[in-house]
């Protein structure tokens, strides 16, 4: 069985224009991002949604 499931964010209502806030809340995530073995900043998480459209 296969199961029909979209891995694009735009499938699933987000915009461009959330990017900014979607990245401000991850940062906030201390410890997912402290726990990164590269440094993250949240252009990186911004330009990661970006790529996910």
């Amino acid at each position: 069985m296969e199961a029909s499931i979209s891995f694009r964010l735009a499938d699933c209502g987000t915009q461009e224009k959330h990017f900014h806030e979607i990245a401000k809340a991850a940062m906030s995530a201390g410890q997912l991002i402290s726990n990164n073995p590269r440094q993250v900043t949240a252009q990186d998480v911004v330009n990661i949604l970006k790529a996910n459209m």
